[in-house]
């Protein structure tokens, strides 16, 4: 009897150990799993992103008008195409006004007035007019406290608004 229970007190603490080294296992090819996927496939995964953020949405037809009893339409449907675009922080300027003379030729759009806001992005968006802006940007505007580089959000929201 005496046997029996030095048995079982000596096999616990090797079930124990068995289990760790099956947990520290799983967690190693965890691990390994991704860095693989990070250093290895971060090209497919990017590409997963960008066309995963660009899509193209398929509108039904409109369904028919309806009539009032005398023959006046109460509800008429118009198709009309809607292009938007989010803004990505990554985007330069010069990308913005690229991207902006290809959408113009597929939007018809008629004169209105244009904000501050646009004027200050077109006139910015000449890398060399920017690249001069960012010279001349104070050394705070551009690097953050430990000398670092800001992101280049931050700078271009900063080079808007020394823009007059």
């Amino acid at each position: 009897m005496a046997s029996l229970i030095t048995k079982n007190k000596a096999s616990i603490p090797r079930r124990l150990h068995l289990l760790f080294l099956i947990i520290v296992l799983l967690f190693v090819g965890l691990i390994l799993r991704l860095a693989y996927m990070q250093i290895y496939t971060t090209s497919f995964y990017v590409s997963k992103l960008k066309s995963s953020t660009v899509y193209k949405v398929k509108v039904a037809q409109p369904r028919g008008k309806i009539f009032d009893f005398s023959g006046k339409p109460l509800v008429s449907n118009a198709i009309k195409d809607v292009v938007t675009y989010t803004r990505s922080p990554k985007a330069s300027a010069n990308e913005l006004k690229v991207l902006a003379k290809h959408l113009a030729s597929y939007v018809s759009y008629p004169e209105a007035s244009v904000t501050s806001r646009a004027k200050k992005d077109f006139y910015l968006a000449d890398p060399d007019v920017y690249a001069n802006i960012v010279k001349r940007l104070p050394k705070k505007a551009v690097l953050d406290r430990f000398g670092n580089r800001l992101t280049e959000a931050t700078i271009y929201a900063n080079a808007v608004a020394s823009v007059k």
